[in-house]
């Protein structure tokens, strides 16, 4: 009797053990992708910290350089922005002019070198005069209707601001009021050649108080 052959199951070849789980190399990439971006926003937030209040020229200027004298065209923060000075063309074309200080009261501004400076302190009612520059080329005439182109300073108690507007004798004017303590310091622009309304901007910009 012929005995029939032992059945014998299929041999398969064994399962890798990476079927059917992550890869290990892919792991790996993730774990480095992870260290990298870590290390560059801990970079960032060093470069960063401590300047979320840098959000114009000005504010970078004081946080950067620690004063506020802007005579620079622009200021790059700790994190790379760059912010251009608005001022700046103003400052280069008036960096050379006189300047008037003000030790009692603490301020100073520039003015033309040809203009003429008063400086002699006066009450007009609840106004303290200080001082006027005054364009030789528009002198104006007492006790007549001739008007005369100046840039005055007055100190008072309060103020209000007067944009660019027709005034007497159909001529422009305008006020800017800045308060210092408790004390307003008005600013009239009075300017008789309307090309004279650019130069008069360009003084009031460089009004500043001393530190």
């Amino acid at each position: 009797m012929t005995s029939e052959p032992e059945f014998q199951p299929e041999q398969f070849p064994p399962i890798s053990p990476s079927g059917g789980q992550p890869n290990k190399k892919l792991w790996i990439y993730v774990l480095v992708g992870l260290v990298i971006a870590g290390g560059a926003f801990g970079f960032w937030w060093w470069q960063t910290r401590g300047t979320p209040s840098i959000k114009d020229f000005e504010s970078c200027f004081r946080y950067v350089h620690d004063h506020t004298d802007i005579a620079i065209s622009h200021c790059q923060a700790p994190d790379g922005r760059v912010f251009e000075n608005p001022s700046w063309h103003l400052w280069n074309e008036t960096k050379d002019w006189q300047t008037y200080r003000n030790e009692e009261y603490g301020f100073e501004f520039r003015y033309p070198n040809k203009w003429q400076l008063e400086d002699t302190a006066q009450n007009y009612g609840n106004l303290k005069f200080i001082v006027e520059v005054i364009n030789p080329s528009y002198p104006g005439k007492p006790d007549t209707d001739i008007p005369i182109e100046q840039f005055l300073v007055y100190i008072s108690s309060s103020c209000k601001e007067e944009p660019w507007e027709i005034g007497f004798a159909e001529l422009e004017y305008k006020r800017a009021c800045i308060k210092n303590g408790n004390l307003y310091f008005q600013l009239d622009l009075n300017p008789v050649d309307p090309n004279s309304k650019t130069v008069m901007d360009q003084i009031l910009s460089t009004f500043k108080f001393i530190e």
